[in-house]
């Protein structure tokens, strides 16, 4: 069933809605990206990648740097890895590509599997003496096979795309009223949804 969600939503072309029906799982998308709200920056880890598959060119080193401009092309601040110890809820964006190349018939293709996950500092609801200084709260991914000629492109690409999936979502929480949104998307769960607790002005 669907249910109403009051939000605004920054489309591809640039223009904000209001009053957009939501699915279930949509609404799930809606309330992944109200935890990026209030961020001050994020800092950017990638997992190390196979020797087989940097040799093609794809590197640890040049997917961070992709990631990196591309956050600093929409105005998102990239924190230093001291910066990031130092930042309230350690806020990082984690790029995890795992990639097999393969040879069938003397015929070398590749499939891998991409994920990109926000992972910050959260609190138990329910005890909030207890927390998780990793927890995933946004997350999105991609799979997918080709020739190993088009390795290095392809995944540059995807990367890229599910890059901009949290630019987007990151861009809206900065201009969504999160106390209006939760209240009206704990009328989607069964269950309360804590409003998260903000920072105190210094």
């Amino acid at each position: 069933m669907k249910k109403t969600v009051w939000v605004l939503t920054l489309l591809c072309c640039g223009t904000l809605v209001s009053d957009t029906t939501y699915t279930d799982s949509e609404a799930r998308r809606v309330l992944e990206s109200l935890t990026l709200s209030g961020l001050n920056g994020v800092y950017v880890e990638v997992i190390s990648i196979k020797p087989e598959v940097e040799k093609t060119g794809l590197t640890q080193i040049l997917i961070k740097t992709d990631v990196e401009l591309r956050l600093q092309k929409y105005g998102i601040k990239v924190l230093t890895h001291t910066e990031w110890g130092l930042e309230d809820g350690t806020p990082r964006l984690l790029i995890n590509p795992i990639v097999l190349i393969t040879d069938v018939n003397n015929l070398y293709a590749y499939a891998y599997s991409l994920t990109a996950k926000f992972q910050q500092t959260t609190w138990l609801g329910r005890n909030l003496k207890i927390c998780a200084s990793s927890a995933t709260t946004w997350q999105t991914g991609r799979v997918g096979i080709g020739p190993i000629a088009n390795l290095k492109t392809n995944i540059r690409k995807t990367i890229a795309d599910v890059v901009d999936e949290f630019i987007v979502d990151y861009l809206i929480a900065q201009d969504t009223n999160i106390d209006e949104q939760w209240e009206m998307l704990k009328e989607i769960y069964d269950y309360p949804i804590p409003i998260p607790m903000k920072k105190e002005s210094k």
